[in-house]
């Protein structure tokens, strides 16, 4: 009797969590219908030229609204619904907006959090899209989303260093470096060379693991690395919870990618 009632009192919310996973109608999913014909068609192109040559699958997503979850949530259950990218690089990304609480998410699969960590997601969102969506230039605020995302996956786009919330700050940086060397540092000076010798061994490989986690993790594991498993920084959020499913459709198929909650999230 208790899981009878358990099970109808969570129903509606699995449903409703559901309902917020529109169908696949392609690279390009506008359900708000706030672009035109001519950007879908050119921005789906350019998406498919992408993934041609590179397997990345981006893909667009606009809703109405949030139906009372957050961004967060409804970005990474929809990235994971779609299994935008790759099953083997898990190289999807899905770029999703709603229209009511003006909220907008870059969601990033594993594979990609590399070349768009959280700081350049959020550099993209405050910078490319907001701008142009809060003069009500939807066309505009879209194709510059997608080529900056495309650019940032192949290097060519930087995060203008003002993102206070995504940004890793310096003094976690230069703590967990002096942490990480001054323990090595002990290590090597009792085991193998002098203290001096040693401290500086240990510096360079702290200064290692940060350059290595944040290169390949992102913001979160780089600062993890440097802070010696404890200093960290909120750089994004991470959310769980699989509720539902849909189906995909528009000839675009997801190729299996899977998502963690990497990525970032801003309103205009």
């Amino acid at each position: 009797m208790k899981r009878l009632f358990l099970f109808l009192f969570l129903l509606p919310l699995v449903i409703s969590f559901s309902q917020i996973v529109p169908k696949m109608q392609g690279r390009v999913n506008d359900y708000v219908n706030v672009l035109s014909s001519s950007t879908k068609e050119k921005v789906e192109q350019m998406l498919k030229t992408h993934e041609d040559s590179t397997t990345n699958q981006i893909a667009v997503l606009s809703i109405e609204s949030l139906e009372g979850y957050t961004i967060e949530q409804v970005g990474e259950k929809v990235a994971n619904e779609w299994k935008l990218g790759t099953k083997k690089n898990n190289n999807g990304v899905l770029f999703v907006f709603a229209m009511k609480e003006h909220d907008a998410r870059i969601e990033v699969g594993y594979g990609l959090e590399g070349p768009l960590p959280d700081a350049i997601c959020s550099s993209i969102i405050r910078n490319e899209f907001a701008p142009e969506a809060k003069n009500g230039n939807y066309d505009l605020a879209v194709e510059k989303t997608v080529v900056a995302i495309q650019k940032a996956i192949k290097g060519e786009y930087k995060a203008d260093g003002s993102s206070k919330e995504n940004d890793i700050p310096i003094y976690y940086i230069l703590f967990g470096i002096a942490f990480v060397g001054g323990i090595l540092g002990k290590v090597f000076d009792s085991v193998l060379v002098g203290g001096i010798v040693g401290s500086v061994i240990g510096g360079v490989i702290a200064i290692f693991l940060y350059s290595f986690g944040l290169m390949f993790f992102g913001g979160i594991i780089g600062g993890f690395f440097a802070g010696a498993f404890g200093t960290v920084s909120g750089s994004g959020s991470r959310s769980g919870g699989s509720f539902g499913s849909s189906s995909s459709g528009g000839g675009f198929l997801g190729g299996g990618g899977s998502f963690g909650g990497g990525g970032a999230s801003g309103k205009w």
